[in-house]
Order: C-alpha cells, then sequence, then structure tokens
C-alpha cells in the first residue's frame, strides 16, 4: 500500500554539473550534464533565456571581429561600435540561421551511449623583476532597441588628420577590408565610418578619456571621440598593437608593431594626460615601455586588470606589473586566448589549454593564488577542438562567467556538443552548459538609453527644452554578441535563439535510492515542475536503457507516474528534454517512492 511505502526525496538541484566525480560520491545535488538550464532559482533549475536579433545584417557570411562600445562622461551620451570584417569563415556559416540544437532520445539508447547535442617606464626599459617565487536575467518587452541620444565629442578633440564616417545609414562593404560601424536605434540600421582596416584583423576597444582607442596590429591605432576618428589625436607616436588595456590613469598597448618590427612580448604605456586630459607616446630607447620576458619562446596573448595591478598573460605564463615591478605568478599559466579574461567578484577568471582558472586576490602573507575552477566538467575542457582556440571568447552577467568554446567534441566520454557555452556561478562555484544556435565570434556589452519611456502623467509638462529625460532602463548593461554571417544578438531578450527553438537538456547522477549495497523495488516518481507540462522525462535504471516517463498524471506542476510492478533496482537516473517555445520550465525536485529493501 502506498502508505507503507518509502521515499527518497531530491529537494536541492542547484549543485550544478559534475562529470568528474564516481557515481558514489556525487552530491546529492548535483547533476550530470546540464545544457541550456541555469541555476538562478536556488535549489531549481530552469530554462534558460534566448537571445533576438539586433539591427539588420551588415553584409552576409562574414565574421564580426569586434564589439565595443563610447561612453562620454556625460552618462547619457552612449553609442555602441562594432567592427565587421571579412575573416576566415565558418563553413557552416550561412546567410540564414543555422538549424536549432537537438537532442533526440530513444528508448532504446544506453546511458553510457554519447549525448549529441548540434545546431542543424623607467630609463633603462624595464621595471625590476622580482623573483618568479613572487607571488537570468529578464527579457525586454521588445527586441527593437531604445532610440540613444546622439554623443558630444570632447571639447579637446581636434585631430589634425581625421577619418570621418560616411553619412549612409545603409553601408556599403568591401570583403577585402574589414570595417567600423556605429548603430543608429532610431532605424536599426549600421553607419559605416570609412575605416577600411585590414580584413581578418580582430579589433579591440578601449573606452579611456572620454572616447574610444582601438587597436588591431595591423593598421595604426586610433581614437574616437563620438564623432571623429583619428589617428593623430591622443594617438600620435602610438604603436600598433593587438592588446589595449587603461590602468591607473594611463593607457597600455601590448604585442607591439614599431616602425614594422614585431615585439611580441613588449608593453608600453601612455604619457599621464596632461591638463587637456591629452596622451602622448614615447617609443624610443627611453621610453616608457619593458619587455615580459621576451626569450622564453612566448608571446603575450591578453591583458588584464585587477586588486591595482596590470596582469599580463602569456600563452605558459601569468605576470603582474604595479607601475614599478614586474613578477611572474609562480607555477600559473597563462592564456591561449585574451578573450577568455574577465572579472567575476574577486576572480580574474581565463581559459588555458587545460582547463578555466581563476586568479584569487588575497591580503594574505601566502599572496594571491591561482586555482583551477573547472574540475567538475574537465571532460568539457578536454573536448575542446585546437582548431577553435582562437575563436574562444567570453562575457560576464553579475556574478556568472560565460566561455564560448565553439564545437566541443569528446568521443571518450561520448559528448558532442555544438556551438558549446559554459558557465560558472562564480559565488557558488557551479558549472552548466549551454550549446547555442549560432556561432559567436565576439561578446560585448551595452547600456541601453531609456527614450522609449512613456509619460503619461498628465499633470506634469514633459516638453520643457532645458529638461533631459534620458538614462537607462536597467542598471545593468545588456549583451550582445556578433557571429560569423554579419549578424548582432542581444542575450537575454526572448524564449528563443533569435526564431530556434532553445532545445533543453539534462541528465540526473544516478540515485541509489535505498543505499549503495541495496536493491528497491520501485513504485513511483514525483517531479515537482512550474510550466514543465511539456518537458519529456525518461528514466534508465541499473545502467540499462532509457524509458520514456508516458502516461502520467499532471496536476498543479506535479507529474506522477507510476513504474511497473516488480522493478527491482539498485540505482536509478532521469532525464529531461524540452524543445518548446514560451514560458521557461523550472524543476524543482524529485520523489522516488520505493518498498523493500534487498541486499545486491
Amino acid at each position: 500500500m502506498a502508505n507503507e511505502w518509502l521515499v527518497y526525496p531530491i529537494r536541492d538541484l542547484s549543485g550544478g554539473t559534475n562529470l568528474a566525480s564516481n557515481d558514489f560520491i556525487h552530491g546529492a545535488d548535483e547533476l550530470g550534464l546540464i545544457v541550456n538550464w541555469n541555476l538562478n532559482r536556488i535549489g531549481s533549475i530552469q530554462k534558460i533565456f534566448g537571445y533576438s536579433s539586433y539591427g539588420e545584417r551588415i553584409n552576409d557570411a562574414i565574421n564580426i571581429l569586434g564589439i565595443g562600445n563610447y561612453y562620454y562622461s556625460g552618462g547619457q551620451k552612449q553609442l555602441l561600435g562594432v567592427d565587421f570584417g571579412s575573416g576566415p569563415v565558418s563553413p557552416s556559416s550561412s546567410a540564414s540561421p543555422s538549424a536549432s540544437p537537438s537532442v533526440s532520445p530513444s528508448s532504446s539508447v544506453s546511458p553510457s551511449k554519447s549525448v549529441s547535442i548540434s545546431p542543424s617606464q623607467s630609463p633603462s626599459n624595464s621595471p625590476s623583476q622580482s623573483p618568479s617565487n613572487s607571488p537570468s536575467l529578464s527579457p525586454s518587452s521588445s527586441n527593437s532597441p531604445s532610440t540613444s541620444p546622439s554623443p558630444t565629442p570632447s571639447a579637446s578633440a581636434s585631430p589634425s588628420t581625421s577619418l570621418s564616417p560616411s553619412s549612409s545609414a545603409s553601408p556599403s562593404f568591401a570583403y577585402s577590408t574589414s570595417e567600423i560601424f556605429v548603430f543608429n536605434p532610431a532605424d536599426n540600421t549600421w553607419t559605416d565610418q570609412n575605416q577600411e582596416l585590414t580584413s581578418g584583423s580582430k579589433i579591440e576597444f578601449c573606452t579611456f578619456l572620454d572616447g574610444v582607442f582601438v587597436t588591431n596590429f595591423s593598421d595604426a591605432t586610433r581614437y574616437y571621440n563620438g564623432t571623429t576618428w583619428s589617428t593623430s589625436t591622443n594617438v600620435t607616436s602610438a604603436p600598433k598593437a593587438k592588446y589595449v588595456i587603461s590602468y591607473n590613469d594611463r593607457l597600455y598597448l601590448a604585442y607591439l608593431d614599431i616602425s614594422a618590427t614585431t615585439h611580441n612580448s613588449r608593453v608600453i604605456a601612455s604619457s599621464l594626460p596632461d591638463t587637456s586630459y591629452n596622451i602622448t607616446w614615447d617609443t624610443s630607447a627611453t621610453g616608457p615601455w619593458f619587455d615580459v620576458s621576451p626569450l622564453d619562446g612566448d608571446t603575450i596573448m591578453g591583458l588584464g586588470k585587477n586588486f591595482n595591478r596590470l596582469l599580463i598573460f602569456k600563452e605558459k605564463s601569468l605576470w603582474k606589473y604595479d607601475t614599478n615591478t614586474l613578477s611572474q605568478f609562480p607555477g600559473a599559466p597563462g592564456t591561449c586566448n585574451g578573450r577568455s579574461i574577465q572579472n567575476v567578484m574577486q576572480y580574474t577568471i581565463y581559459f588555458n589549454t587545460s582547463g578555466v582558472y581563476g586568479l584569487l586576490y588575497t591580503t594574505s602573507d601566502s599572496g594571491d593564488a591561482v586555482n583551477l575552477l573547472s574540475r567538475a566538467i574537465q571532460p568539457i575542457i578536454d573536448g575542446v577542438q585546437s582548431i577553435n582556440l582562437d575563436r574562444i571568447c567570453s562575457w560576464t552577467v553579475g556574478d556568472h562567467y560565460y566561455l564560448f568554446l565553439h564545437d566541443v567534441i569528446n568521443e571518450e566520454k561520448g559528448i558532442d556538443i555544438k556551438n558549446c557555452v559554459i558557465d560558472l556561478d562564480v559565488a557558488r562555484m557551479r558549472w552548466t552548459v549551454g550549446s547555442l544556435a549560432h556561432t559567436p565570434t565576439v561578446f560585448g556589452t551595452y547600456r541601453n538609453s531609456r527614450t522609449e519611456m512613456t509619460y503619461d502623467d498628465s499633470d506634469t509638462t514633459y516638453d520643457y527644452a532645458n529638461q533631459s529625460y534620458d538614462g537607462y532602463t536597467s542598471a545593468q548593461d545588456f549583451t550582445y554578441f556578433g557571429d560569423d554571417t554579419g549578424r548582432v544578438y542581444q542575450i537575454d531578450t526572448s524564449y528563443d535563439f533569435a526564431g530556434t527553438p532553445i532545445n533543453s537538456y539534462f541528465e540526473t547522477v544516478d540515485y541509489y535510492i535505498a543505499g549503495i549495497e541495496k536493491r528497491a523495488e520501485l513504485q513511483a516518481l514525483k517531479i515537482y515542475t512550474e510550466k514543465g507540462r511539456r518537458c519529456k522525462f525518461f528514466y534508465a535504471i541499473d545502467g540499462g536503457n532509457w524509458k520514456p516517463i508516458v502516461r502520467y498524471e499532471y496536476r498543479n506542476g506535479e507529474i506522477y507516474y507510476t513504474f511497473e510492478s516488480g522493478q527491482v533496482i539498485n540505482h536509478i537516473k532521469l532525464k529531461c528534454i524540452d524543445n518548446s517555445t514560451g514560458d521557461r520550465p523550472a524543476i524543482k525536485g524529485f520523489d522516488f517512492f520505493y518498498t523493500q529493501s534487498y541486499e545486491r
């Protein structure tokens, strides 16, 4: 009888993905592979938000090489700058969105089979070096961006060399060059800035001195004040560079081209701003530049900053600089891609071919520590393809770090995930995985204006010429990504991937409901959900085939399923798949009902 049944409850599903532990030591709150679900609701897992297309496509089958933004100190002057170029095109690129990721379970598929988720200075030129032992989200109500006020250029910007944007709202594009475009929120178009940069060279942006500095190593470093582009104002004598960052009131460039000579381990600092907030550069023998272990056979791969230090990433080492001393983090790996470097909470997080690492700031005598953060998802890391290391990119939202890995294939572990994204909840150090319908090439942030807001107070006049009503709709920046087909998308704005359904999937760990050394007779299963009626559930017992959960009762978000009589088991696991659109389902927990335990 039901009142004699025992129950094995699972009330917390927020432990994240753990693919590294053996079956006996998984945490009760942990899950197996989680794809396109998140842990933002404490105790539950919920299907992720999607993304929507942002503005018109610039051209077909071209990579977007960089996304940046322009913020004027007045606060209300904002601009999203995007660079498009004819870089290497992924073979799957097309003018239309790619097919949706698909997970097609079969009742005859063993849990051990593969999971496939796929879319159809000092005068000496060197600082003193110390020894190396020195230490989601709410969807937008509209896919159309709001109108932003036009930016006001800095009064001090009077470039002698200017490169003016074209006035056309529908820019032309030459495949022999890449180009910078500025987004026009009034009509969802992009305006060609007429820069004619070298095709295929990644663009890096840095906001500093009420403008944006732009580098791509192939072309002259340039400065944009919101109206005019210049290769002289604030950048006269500046070298070409791959990487750019502001730190302690100076601008730093790294991996330099000085007079057609490459210095792939060199960093240079600008002057301090003068009283007119302009900077200068000195690449001479006595200039403020320094080399970072230039004879180690390695090159600078990116820059970061944290805890009042400039961080210099080579591929095999990590260095910190405090304007006087350059020192190496002992034993810490560097990164193979500077676009993986992000600050979240007290961490600087980055990708290395061996995993995702976090540099943790500490005030203790033991010094700062670099730790491997991705051990729980090591099979995912092992499946990253070497051809995609240069395509890795990242973004952050709140206390989450997101890293796009492109296609992940680990045949030994049976993992095949197209357009894979990994999501680290940094506050709780828990991982989930995503699979996108499009192929990102770069991520960026931009804070929209609130000029679309309606002022409907009948007692107030809103047309006073001297009063500004612009501002923000949210305290958070919005996140955007460019893809390999010439489009830009805004994240967390819809219930699908720009018109393609979000195919979500998760597996639980094995539950030994009567104990590791015992067997139990299954009676029933209760699944606690919100809006989960369209989810499809499966179960597998003792490593056997997946069986669908059908002919169940659904009451107030609860799925109640009665097992066939006589099923005596040692362990059981569940799988859930949802390919629907509309409201996002959430799974809150399970109850397994069983009777009479047996020794194995």
